[in-house]
């Protein structure tokens, strides 16, 4: 199964805030913000900053490994959606902060896990969608770009 994980396709998406990462356990706040870089149907990969880790312990700490294993849910404010699963893996990345990698519940079905990666935003859309918008800004004023 683990194979399956690494033979995934991953999306990148539009960087996507999330407004808190929570262990469930306890219901303890980690992490107050951070931005979705990837996903798949089988998790997605976090990036941290430093001074956004609440804990004080965990953000003077070069690594977070302590957490691999917490089940843990995730807040993503735009989709007004919460998300459940465990962190599998971290990343220090210097002075940038940290990345983690984080599987869904196993729960959840794989249905479910598809159709999220359907809906989360690439951002390919988003330049597709500022190009509408700054030819329509361009033709309400009057001025076309040749």
């Amino acid at each position: 199964m683990k194979a399956d994980k690494r033979l995934s396709n991953r999306k990148e998406v539009y960087p996507l805030r999330i407004s808190s990462l929570s262990v469930l356990d306890n219901m303890t706040k980690l992490v107050r913000h951070g931005i979705i870089l990837n996903a798949s149907p089988q998790g997605m990969l976090l990036h941290i900053k430093r001074e956004d880790i609440i804990p004080r312990s965990l953000r003077g700490s070069l690594t977070l490994d302590a957490l691999i294993g917490d089940l843990i849910a995730v807040k993503i404010d735009d989709m007004d959606l919460e998300l459940s699963g465990a962190i599998t893996r971290t990343k220090f990345l210097g002075k940038r902060g940290f990345e983690l990698a984080i599987d869904y519940s196993s729960d959840a079905p794989l249905y479910w896990r598809e159709c999220l990666m359907d809906l989360l935003p690439t951002p390919e859309e988003f330049d597709d969608l500022q190009k509408g918008v700054d030819n329509l800004i361009t033709l309400k004023s009057g001025k076309r770009n040749r």
